[in-house]
């Protein structure tokens, strides 16, 4: 796509400062925005050991200059966020009033 505009799919993504959470996806992926191949390889170990065995997947998108606590804080976070999803998921019974999280 040429611009980006509204989409519909059935991928769930959380957006956080550093990484997009991608739950349901088993790849590690980074912006596109980043064209310098260097910092490209870096961010992308430093994601793929932010997930090392989780099974989900991420999207490296860290302003300039994150480093590893950055990515691990962002990273905590998402997971934590998806757990409340999953565990409000299971506690409601049908019809699931949606609430804020």
């Amino acid at each position: 796509m040429a611009s980006k505009g509204a989409r519909l799919t059935a991928q769930i993504a959380l957006p956080g400062r550093a990484l997009v959470h991608l739950p349901f996806i088993d790849r590690v992926f980074v912006s596109r925005r980043i064209e310098d191949l260097a910092e490209r390889d870096r961010l992308l170990g430093l994601v793929e050991r932010e997930r090392a065995g989780q099974g989900d997947g991420s999207c490296g998108r860290p302003p300039d200059g994150a480093g590893d606590a950055t990515l691990a804080r962002d990273a905590a976070y998402l997971r934590g966020l998806w757990a409340s999803i999953k565990e409000r998921e299971h506690e409601g019974g049908a019809p699931v009033r949606s609430t804020a999280i």
